[in-house]
């Protein structure tokens, strides 16, 4: 089967005609995904070709974020700290505050509010498995919400205090999280793109006429190089460079998250998003419009869509070849959910 490309932006997509086509596609033994002996490309997979690459803490319409955006909104207001958009390097030196527009003093307080509202319920989650002596990933279960019921993460520096990743222990702790349904900014990849089909099509209980579900693949390798423009600061040591926003790949052990090893799988996030988010205008990004925008020279994105009407049969071939979530997660809840799966999309997807 040859592929057909189109390509725009960094980023190449294209359509197949059957599942099996797809399938066929998508085989990790298939040439257009090798590189000197090493496939470089990690996917994943959505029921809906118009939903965006945007990990679920960044999305406008979770519930879970949205309400703990009304606690953090709450706190800030309590705490009412004085901020600046400076940048901190090690071991002790601060720059002086970058100016991005007339807007800045809002967009920082939003900043510091919708930062928390991602800990939160991470803190939530960390606190509660340590009181049952489950192991997480952290330094320490978190802030104590008794003797801190107020707390910000850094509200005096909201651009250090949004950058997650600075700290070692939290990159673990957000993927093991996110594995348990806790919204992170993190999204999820597998470097098995037939695992990345069946989660496009899991979640089908019948097909949407003109609907496609698509797989994205992303360029391990080339990812790390795309940035779009960001921002110096004043008063920086000497030489400093240019803080630009880029892609983050994160790769925690699987010691303490035995689904992660069953996946294969990785994250991606933005790192300096506080950068991105003070010069859009408060937007966060999904990953193919931050590819887009930084409009690379090589491809770093792929798109294989499927329409719905053939998702039947690509259900039937992912059953023959055993791949479930079960057989990536092996616990009965999971059993249970693919047995429920089968039958709720017996009677349109059969």
């Amino acid at each position: 089967m040859t592929i057909i490309w189109e390509a725009s932006h960094g980023i190449e997509t294209t359509i197949a005609n059957s599942a099996a086509d797809f399938i066929e596609a998508l085989r990790p033994s298939n040439s257009h995904w090798w590189e000197g002996g090493q496939c470089p490309w990690v996917f994943r997979g959505h029921a809906r070709e118009e939903w965006a690459l945007l990990p679920s803490a960044w999305r406008p319409d979770n519930p879970i974020i949205r309400n703990c955006i009304a606690e953090a909104s709450h706190r800030f207001e309590v705490v009412s700290p004085a901020q600046m958009l400076n940048w901190f390097w090690h071991p002790n030196f601060w720059s002086s505050s970058a100016t991005f527009g007339d807007n800045d003093a809002t967009l920082s307080k939003q900043l510091t509010i919708e930062t928390t509202a991602e800990y939160l319920p991470l803190w939530d989650f960390a606190g509660a498995c340590d009181e049952l002596s489950m192991q997480v990933p952290l330094l320490g279960p978190g802030p104590d919400p008794i003797q801190d019921p107020h707390w910000l993460p850094d509200p005096a520096h909201p651009l250090v205090g949004d950058e997650l990743l600075r700290f070692s222990d939290l990159p673990a702790a957000l993927a093991l999280a996110q594995h348990h349904g806790i919204p992170t900014r993190l999204l999820d990849w597998t470097r098995n793109p037939v695992v990345a089909a069946f989660f496009a099509v899991e979640p089908l209980r019948e097909p949407v006429a003109g609907a496609n579900l698509v797989v994205w693949a992303l360029h391990n390798r080339r990812a790390k190089e795309v940035a779009v423009e960001g921002v110096s600061f004043p008063a920086a040591p000497h030489g400093a460079p240019r803080f630009d926003p880029e892609i983050a790949i994160v790769r925690p052990s699987t010691r303490d998250n035995p689904y992660l090893a069953a996946q294969a799988g990785l994250f991606t996030t933005v790192s300096r998003s506080g950068i991105y988010f003070m010069k859009s205008g408060g937007k966060r990004p999904a990953l193919e419009a931050f590819v887009a925008e930084a409009n690379p020279a090589t491809i770093v994105l792929r798109k294989i869509a499927l329409s719905h009407k053939h998702a039947a049969d690509l259900i039937e071939i992912l059953r023959r070849e055993r791949v479930s979530r079960s057989a990536l997660m092996p616990t009965m809840d999971n059993v249970a959910r693919d047995v429920l799966t089968k039958w709720a999309q017996q009677e349109k997807l059969s």
